[in-house]
């Protein structure tokens, strides 16, 4: 399994990843634990800070997910990793 270091990954990517990601699991918690209609109701703080801190995380998932699964292009193997030439 590869592992990112916060540079990999992008500053902007960690400090999203880290502010939304305790707001979607605590929040996970208290809908698990509330009956289902609840989670319908879009007036709730609760359900509106789920809903923007879940759109946030999967945006910055899915730009990192695309930037470390793109195709190697034949320059890059050749640049070391450190190299600002990329």
């Amino acid at each position: 399994m590869r592992r990112y270091s916060r540079s990999a990954l992008g500053r902007g990517a960690v400090e999203v990843i880290l502010r939304e990601a305790p707001v979607v699991f605590d929040t996970l918690l208290v809908q698990s634990l509330c009956p289902p209609f609840l989670d319908q109701l879009p007036v709730l703080p609760a359900t509106r800070r789920f809903t923007t801190a879940a759109a946030r995380l999967r945006a910055v998932i899915d730009a990192v997910v695309r930037r470390t699964t793109a195709p190697v292009r034949l320059g890059d193997a050749l640049v070391p990793a450190d190299s600002d030439d990329r």
